[in-house]
């Protein structure tokens, strides 16, 4: 079965066990997300990279005793856990209207994924998810709390909250890490790999989406770029808010810290053998250090770039 197959098949899965009234609304959550244009569109279609909903089944590439059911219940968990955290954060930052039929939804995709983590770890699994949901909420609101107070922000304190936000995807690959009896360094290893994949697309997205985020009420770049130039005054409008910070230079960093995330996620996936996503994590630090010197030798250059429609797309998802 092909990957895209297989994350279809699993969230069908999913769906059968939905309430028929909320059957419709789940088949076309990818759609009421705002992640693609058209109802019919599956998930395996929402991201450009398979490492977003597949990162278990990747990171334990050849090792023995993974068997299938194993694998399936830590991407089915893995795949739930980053559909709900994007339903949140886009309710959170308005990017989506929120509903009662969506709330319902999205509590029944967390349901489902604490039953998948139960049956790779019991207990365990589901009380580390529960932190996790502690720490991206908590996570979603400082971020809330930023946006809102507009004051300079920090790059440390905008990895820690983007670290947050990035909780809920680790858990299913540490209980699947667990389930293989695997010791307790080596999960952390997972943890850590996985952390520096988030956070390498993170900083990318963030680069990539901030004029949009700012019409929407809030941007990191413009934060870190207010911090950066140590300015007191707050431009109220796109034009004063592109100029500062394109002068501040924090694109080309935030481009440099996602080729450092993606070169750390390559050491781990290394370590781990996980020799695919060595490969694409060694193909996305190429790329993310093409584009620091690009921006940083011409600011706004991926602004540009992502500009050029159809052909971007196949670049930026």
């Amino acid at each position: 079965m092909s990957d895209s197959l297989r994350i279809d098949a699993l969230y069908a899965s999913f769906l059968d066990r939905l309430p028929p009234a909320l059957q419709s609304a789940g088949r076309e959550l990818p759609f009421r997300l705002g992640l693609v244009p058209r109802p019919s569109i599956p998930w395996s279609q929402a991201f450009k990279h398979a490492v977003t909903l597949q990162a278990p089944e990747l990171l334990v590439e050849g090792s023995p005793g993974a068997s299938a059911r194993l694998v399936d219940r830590a991407v089915l968990a893995h795949l739930l856990a980053v559909i709900e955290a994007f339903g949140a954060d886009r309710v959170a930052d308005g990017q989506v209207v929120a509903s009662r039929e969506l709330a319902l939804v999205l509590e029944q995709v967390r349901l489902a994924r604490d039953e998948a983590l139960f049956e790779l770890d019991g207990h365990s699994a589901v009380e580390l998810a529960a932190d996790a949901d502690r720490r991206t909420r908590e996570a979603i609101s400082s971020e809330q709390q930023c946006f809102g107070e507009g004051n300079p922000v920090p790059f440390s304190l905008y990895e820690a909250i983007s670290s947050g936000k990035q909780a809920v995807g680790l858990t299913a690959g540490v209980a699947l890490g667990k389930a293989l009896g695997w010791r307790a360094s080596r999960t952390e290893l997972v943890r850590t790999t996985l952390m520096s994949i988030a956070l390498g697309l993170q900083f990318q997205d963030d680069v990539v989406d901030w004029e949009a985020d700012f019409t929407r009420g809030g941007a990191w770049a413009f934060l870190l770029a207010r911090h950066e130039r140590g300015t007191a005054s707050n431009p109220v409008n796109l034009a004063e808010a592109r100029a500062l910070v394109l002068s501040s230079g924090v694109l080309a960093g935030l481009l440099r810290s996602s080729e450092t995330a993606y070169r750390n996620a390559r050491l781990g996936a290394v370590e781990l053998g996980a020799v695919a996503l060595a490969h694409w994590a060694d193909e996305r630090e190429r790329e993310a250090r093409g584009f620091h010197e690009s921006e940083r030798k011409n600011p706004g250059f991926l602004l540009r770039l992502k500009q050029l429609g159809p052909w971007a797309a196949e670049v930026f998802g």
